[in-house]
């Protein structure tokens, strides 16, 4: 059923996202959770929602290590199939 005038469309179970996720899917994106642990050293996992990104930071904090949360924007530079090498598509 299509809304009146003033009246807002239920949003379907699919569009109830963070709308963060909504714009790292336009992005063809991801995020990364980059934690610094002791030493320096810094440990980079891959995220496809928002969720699970701010749940990787919150227990690296509570470990007490530096967490950041970063959008990336994920594109092949490079291709290889097998043991041959090809560029980019």
């Amino acid at each position: 059923m299509t809304p009146g005038p003033g009246q807002v469309a239920p949003m379907s179970d699919s569009e109830m996202v963070d709308p963060r996720d909504r714009y790292a899917r336009q992005v063809n994106g991801a995020f990364v959770v980059v934690v610094e642990v002791s030493g320096g050293s810094f440990r980079r996992r891959t995220f496809h929602s928002i969720r699970a990104a701010e749940t990787a930071a919150r227990n690296a904090l509570a470990q007490g290590h530096n967490a950041k949360i970063f959008l990336c924007e994920l594109r092949p530079v490079f291709r290889m199939t097998g043991h041959e090498h090809q560029g980019a598509p």
